[in-house]
């Protein structure tokens, strides 16, 4: 619960913790606060698996409720239609998998131009977050990182590797 203000402040934060302690409230309660529904993909979460994507959405649906805030899950191993359907329904929030998501970059179906916010899972390697911020930094965008970790991991994210600007 401490990171949730730094969050709102737009500060990057890396966060650990162990399972259970409410690392994806604290991520998705601060998100939550700052989109605005029916204006576009607004908040971008990366997941390592789809287990663990699927997983965040349905916290996320339940977070949000009453806010008319609309997520999707977009991960291999399911069919692009039904992905491209609920993209064309419109949402705020895509819970990814990196390799889902930047097929869907490359066709077009994912637009960032909106995304405020996104966050990572520890597990993700350090190619595909760069990889995304890179895709990111090309649409000279401003967005507030975060990454949130079990306690028994250590965060792949190099701020040396990578360097933005707030």
């Amino acid at each position: 619960e401490a990171v949730i203000p730094v969050l709102l402040t737009g500060r990057d934060v890396v966060g650990q913790a162990h399972t259970g302690s409410g690392k994806t409230a604290a991520f998705a309660l601060a998100m939550l606060q700052k989109i605005q529904p029916k204006n576009g993909i607004q908040g971008l979460i990366m997941a390592p698996t789809r287990e663990l994507a699927m997983q965040i959405t349905e916290e996320i649906k339940k977070f949000g409720k009453y806010t008319k805030i609309k997520v999707v899950t977009v991960y291999g191993g399911q069919g692009m239609g039904i992905q491209l359907d609920a993209l064309d329904r419109g949402v705020e929030i895509v819970v990814a998998t990196p390799g889902r998501l930047i097929d869907h970059l490359k066709r077009g179906t994912i637009e960032l131009r909106d995304v405020r916010s996104e966050e990572h899972t520890s597990e993700l390697q350090s190619q595909a977050y760069l990889v995304c911020r890179l895709l990111l930094e090309k649409k000279n965008k401003t967005i507030t990182p975060s990454i949130f970790c079990r306690q028994s991991t250590t965060p792949t994210y190099n701020d040396s590797t990578y360097s933005h600007s707030y």
